[in-house]
Parts: structure tokens; C-alpha cells; sequence
């Protein structure tokens, strides 16, 4: 929408510190420039405060402001976001002269400072991705019956030769052989904080390792046990705080507070009556919210795995501020949006002692992702349409992407059957119906939401590669980022802090490891 520009008496005469209010509205920006002359007019560490005020609403903002080494003023919010998407155009209390906002990327605007001195900048606005992007981008938007966007992307990208971000390797951390800290036997939770210090979460040794940012180790904590620091199967790390992190301990039946330092601090009972593999979920509200199923007719017999009908997907939300009597009394379940397709495809053969179910490979499935503000993202791996859904489970965004999933090459699957649970399956008497197993790969197979609301879709490709479809905080396309060499391990969401993207995965020594990409963007 048009931006207005209206002259106020207030800018600091120093740039170093200058405090610019903003009133109007703030399309979901990350990068706000202002020139003179080609030079950036504000410096790292400058202050912003930002009024919005929407139809029936007022949102107050305060962040700092910091520059690229290209001259960029990168806004962050006190959390390390960027504005939110509540927050929808950028206006300057200064008198506007130029055309509508999208017409002219460039408006001269005049500004008085407090010792009454004119000054004559070039505001530039760069809107999820730069004005130039809507330029490349062909897609399209379009509101739907209940008020939802759809975004409909095509298979090219907004990102061209020149313009596409890189993932550039910059630090490694797990060997086959070397100290203990760095020989990982089942890493299950990865965390950063604003330091770029690495926390690797260890099932297999029931430890918590803390890297410095350059890969250094500097210490370990926890051991298996019942005790405070103690855990039996650690699985998952979230923060609650910028100093304090969460140990998942889904068996052991606890949630453990460190501070950012290792320290044990407190933990509060885990009343669950699940767990998995890895922790599965997110913190949100007061609450760490885990998916797992609940079945909405209890009373009706129970169908085939992956085939019930009464089995729906939800979120369990345990209060971190309860008490161990009341943790269990604090549960708060949301139901999620059902799958659009089938839960989970497997093979099943039952015997006199017992029974195996297998899940049958390169089968599409559902997908759930909890970001930092209670939106629940989700979609299914058959179709590539990721809807955006409020915690209340209104549809806000949804979307589409023009891809071709990749094939299943004749390799991957003779090395699927030629796994130790295949042969297990057969010699239990069970039959594989080699039709059931798809030909192409899921569209995606994880979702994930950065800081600065890009959403990282991951997308299932060679054996040796890892493959993220990025898309910007009004939904369009960027393109694909690929890692050659590195298979990621999908069960563990990736992390971006610090203009870094941190993973877990293993080469082709299947050697799980950490690594660490620097984003250039």
C-alpha cells in the first residue's frame, strides 16, 4: 500500500546511537537502508523504534540496527528477529518526496535533526528479498474465501546466476577416531546461542557437549542416571531463554534447565505417555508443545498402523512453570490439521511370538512444524503445499510450488533391501510388495522456520546430497540451496543463527557429524 511521510522535530544530531521513530506500516522487511550519496548514513549499533498501528491494533517495536560489511543496515528486533509479520510497510517520520513506495524504491526524504539541521537522504526499502525480486518473480497471490493467502510459486525462482545465496563450509565437529568429545555415538538435539556456541546433545553417552564458535571444546555435562544433571535418554534441546537451555528427556521422564554455561539449574516432570526417537516439538507460551497422535473414538477397535481413522495428529503442551504435582493436570492438547494423505505406509507381518511393521521406503508422509510463534506449519510430502495455520488451527497462508520430485534410482533401492531389518522381515515370514514402494521421492520431507521467518524446506534428492528450498516471509520461491558430499540426518531440524546454517549429518563414511555453513547472501 502507499506509504506517507510526515516531518518530525526528532532525530539525534549523532549517528552513532541515533534513535528515528518509523510510524505507518512495515511489509515484513529485513534489510532497511538509508543513503546519502551512495554511503549508509546510520552505523552498526544505532537504535530504531517502530510504531505500527493497523486497523485495530498498535504494535510497539524497539530493535538495533547493524551493517554488513557491503554497507546494509540489517534491522533486528532486542530477540535477534527481524520484524514480524504483523508489522506490514516501512514509513519514515520524515517529509516524502516521490512516488508510491513500490514505484520508487528510491524516495528522497528530508529529515531535521535536533539542532535543526536539513539533511537529504535516499531511503531504499528492501521488502523480503529486495523490490527487485518482485521484478523476477512470476507468480501469483491470491486471497482466499476465508480471508487465507495463497501463494502459487513457479519452478524457476526469484534467485538468478549472481544473486542466489551460498552455503559455504566453514567448520566441521565429530571424527571416527579422536577425544571424546568429539567421537559423537548418537547425537539426538542441537542447539546455538547468540555466541555462536554449539551445544551437541549425545543419547549414547546421556551427554549435553558445548564447542566454542571456532569448534573448541570446552566442556561436557550430564551422565546416565536418575539425578539432577542425570538423564537416561536425552533426546531434544530448545530454549527457553537466551540463557537457559532445555534437555529432552523424553524416557526419563523430565525436562533439565541448564544455563548457557552447562550449569543445572531446576526441572520440572514429564507426564507424557509417548516418546520417540528425537524430541518433536517446539516452546511456545509458557509451554514446550510435543507432536505425537490422539485418537478421537477410543471406544471403535483399532485399524491397521498408519490406516486408523480415529488417529489424529496433536500437539501436548506441558507447563514449564509446573510444579511436580500439577505437571500432569497442566497438559494442554491442540489437535493439528489432519494429513491430506495416508499417516504412514508400511509393511506388517505378525507371528505366533509376536510381529514387525516396516515402514515402506520413499513413502510420502505428513509433516509438522511448530515455529517461535505458535504457527503450526504443515503439509504432506505427496504435493508440494505448505499451509501456514494459526495455534488455533486457522488457515493463514498457503504455499505452491511447481516441482518434479526426484526419482528412486534402481541403487538406492537395492541398498534399501539389502538392509538388516529387510532381511529381519523376511526371515520372520513377511512378504514385500515391491509395487507399493513409490518411483519418485516425497516433494519434502522437513520444514523449518529461521529467525528471519525464511521458511527451509527440505527436499529429498541423491543419496549423498542434502537439498533446502528456501522461501521468503511472503511465501515466493528463492530457489534451492544443495550440500554435495552430505547426507543430513532428517530426524533432527537444522538450525540458522548467527548468518549460519548448522546441521547434523554423515559423509560417506556415514560418520555423524555437525557442520557448519556460513550464509552469504
Amino acid at each position: 500500500m502507499p506509504a506517507t511521510f510526515r516531518r518530525r522535530q526528532h532525530l539525534a544530531e549523532s549517528a552513532t546511537g541515533d534513535r528515528l521513530a518509523l510510524t505507518g506500516h512495515f511489509e515484513l522487511g529485513r534489510q532497511l537502508v538509508l543513503n546519502r550519496g551512495g554511503a549508509a548514513t546510520i552505523v552498526a549499533g544505532a537504535v530504531l523504534g517502530l510504531s505500527c498501528t493497523g486497523s485495530d491494533a498498535r504494535i510497539e517495536w524497539r530493535g538495533t540496527v547493524g551493517m554488513t560489511a557491503r554497507g546494509t543496515i540489517v534491522v533486528t528486533n532486542a530477540a535477534g528477529r527481524a520484524p514480524g509479520p504483523e508489522v506490514t510497510a516501512a514509513v519514515m517520520e520524515a517529509e516524502r518526496r516521490g512516488g508510491p513506495w513500490r514505484g520508487a524504491r528510491r524516495d528522497c526524504c528530508r529529515m531535521k535533526t535536533s539542532s535543526g539541521t536539513v539533511r537529504w537522504v535516499s531511503l531504499v526499502a528492501v521488502l523480503a528479498g529486495c523490490a527487485e525480486a518482485d521484478e523476477r518473480w512470476s507468480g501469483s497471490v491470491e486471497t482466499l474465501p476465508n480471508g487465507a493467502t495463497r501463494v502459487t510459486n513457479p519452478a524457476q525462482g526469484v534467485w538468478r546466476e549472481g544473486s542466489a545465496w551460498a552455503l559455504v563450509p566453514e567448520l566441521r565437529l565429530g571424527e571416527v577416531e579422536g577425544s571424546e568429545a568429539t567421537v559423537f555415538g548418537s547425537i539426538s538435539g542441537l542447539a546455538v546461542n547468540d555466541a555462536g556456541r554449539i551445544y551437541v546433545l549425545d543419547r549414547q553417552a546421556n551427554e549435553l557437549r558445548i564447542f566454542a564458535r571456532d569448534g573448541r571444546h570446552v566442556r561436557s555435562v550430564g551422565r546416565a542416571g536418575g539425578g539432577p544433571g542425570e538423564y537416561q535418554a536425552a533426546n531434544g534441546l530448545f530454549w527457553l531463554s537466551p540463557d537457559t537451555l532445555v534437555v529432552v528427556d523424553q524416557q526419563g521422564g523430565r525436562y533439565s534447565f541448564l544455563s548457557r554455561e552447562g550449569e543445572y539449574l531446576r526441572s520440572v516432570p514429564r507426564r507424557l505417555g509417548f516418546y520417540g526417537w528425537a524430541f518433536n516439538g517446539a516452546y511456545h507460551n509458557g509451554r514446550v508443545y510435543e507432536r505425537s497422535t490422539v485418537r478421537t473414538n477410543p471406544n471403535r477397535p483399532r485399524a491397521m498402523v498408519g490406516n486408523d481413522p480415529d488417529q489424529r495428529p496433536a500437539l501436548f503442551g506441558t507447563s514449564l512453570r509446573a510444579s511436580d504435582s500439577t505437571a500432569q493436570a497442566g497438559v494442554d492438547t491442540v489437535l493439528l490439521a489432519p494429513p491430506t494423505g495416508t499417516p504412514y505406509e508400511s509393511f506388517s507381518v505378525r507371528t505366533e511370538r509376536g510381529g514387525m511393521v516396516m515402514g515402506v521406503p520413499f513413502a510420502a508422509a505428513p509433516v509438522y512444524h511448530l515455529d517461535s510463534a505458535g504457527n503450526v506449519w504443515h503439509g504432506h510430502g505427496s504435493d508440494f503445499r505448505i499451509v501456514r495455520s494459526s495455534f488455533a488451527g486457522d488457515t493463514i497462508m498457503e504455499i505452491v510450488l511447481d516441482a518434479v520430485p526426484a526419482p528412486v534410482t534402481e541403487a538406492e533401492l537395492a541398498e534399501w533391501e539389502s538392509g538388516g531389518s529387510v532381511a529381519q522381515f523376511r526371515q520372520m515370514g513377511g512378504r514385500i510388495d515391491l509395487d507399493r514402494i513409490p518411483k519418485v521421492k516425497p516433494f519434502f520431507n522437513g520444514l523449518y522456520l529461521d529467525p528471519e521467518r525464511y521458511l527451509w524446506v527440505s527436499v529429498p534428492a541423491g543419496p549423498m546430497e542434502t537439498v533446502f528450498a528456501v522461501f521468503d516471509p511472503e511465501g515466493r520461491y528463492l530457489g534451492s540451496l544443495k550440500l554435495d558430499g552430505l547426507r543430513r540426518d532428517t530426524f533432527l531440524q537444522p538450525v540458522v543463527s548467527n548468518g549460519k546454517l548448522y546441521l547434523v549429518g554423515r559423509d560417506e563414511l556415514d560418520v555423524q557429524r555437525v557442520y557448519v555453513f556460513r550464509i552469504e547472501k
